[in-house]
């Protein structure tokens, strides 16, 4: 005998009770006993929709799902091991107009005090910031 079929007192007989999950209704419902296999519900009849069908067992109830850990941004760690050893006070105001060479130290208005990492050419350049490696347009 199936006990997750029963309610919570009822026997399991054609006629009786038993919450089932109803294909119609899209939720699990109490339904009417329509026919017994092996002493475990066969058909049942929802008693919301009054819909005929199999019977299905209600879901069991799941673990609440582990928080994901975010993985650690290796430029926000490369920051966080670069930035006590920049003396901040010689930091120079970021400008688009301005060039710039590797290891120069910059302050940007919404980024906060970074370090020129590479010159990319011409006109860019990657800089370090505490949120990460940003691309920077420069004057070279």
């Amino acid at each position: 005998m199936d006990s997750s079929a029963k309610t919570s007192t009822e026997p399991i007989a054609v006629g009786g009770a038993v919450q089932a999950k109803c294909g119609k209704c899209k939720a699990e419902t109490k339904h009417t006993i329509l026919a017994l296999v092996d002493e475990a519900p066969s058909k049942v009849r929802c008693t919301i929709c009054e819909s005929d069908h199999k019977f299905r067992k209600p879901a069991k109830p799941r673990a609440p799902k582990k928080p994901k850990v975010p993985k650690e941004n290796p430029e926000v760690v490369l920051w966080a091991k670069l930035s006590p050893k920049w003396d901040t006070s010689k930091a120079t105001a970021y400008s688009m107009k301005k060039s710039y060479e590797k290891s120069d130290i910059i302050k940007q208005k919404s980024f906060g005090v970074g370090q020129v990492q590479q010159i990319l050419g011409t006109k860019k350049m990657s800089v370090l910031f505490e949120v990460g490696i940003k691309l920077m347009v420069c004057s070279q």
